[in-house]
């Protein structure tokens, strides 16, 4: 684990959250796009409209354990848009190859919107509780 959290501070220059580090990372001698963005995107998309941290309570050899090995993502409830949740899912995908393009989290983003929907219909669920 510690040659798995070193190679991500080594390719990462030792910036960014490791939960939102792509699988692809972890490898030393994998060159890396946009697609790193993709993943990393996707995730900080789903907890802005989600309202939910994901792994909030991992540290970080169970985060490297859940995401990297057993491939683990944040679960959706019935508020998610199930449009936007295939698009969040195509985007933090574990092979960089079967991911959406940057341009299209970027454009959803962008929709603030359909983002504002989503998120006063969550906080009103939440206070429902």
């Amino acid at each position: 684990m510690a040659r798995v959290l070193a190679t991500i501070q080594h390719n990462t220059a030792g910036n960014g959250t490791s939960k939102y580090t792509a699988p692809e990372l972890l490898d030393a001698n994998t060159k890396y796009g946009e697609e790193v963005d993709t993943y990393s995107s996707s995730l900080i998309l789903y907890e802005m409209v989600s309202g939910k941290i994901a792994f909030e309570n991992m540290n970080a050899i169970q985060l490297m354990t859940a995401i990297y090995l057993h491939k683990k993502r944040p679960d959706f409830d019935s508020t998610f848009s199930k449009k936007l949740q295939k698009k969040v899912e195509l985007g933090w995908s574990h092979d960089a190859k079967e991911r959406c393009k940057l341009d299209d989290i970027l454009q959803i983003i962008s929709m603030g919107e359909t983002l504002r929907v989503s998120m006063i219909e969550q906080a009103n669920n939440t206070q429902k509780k």
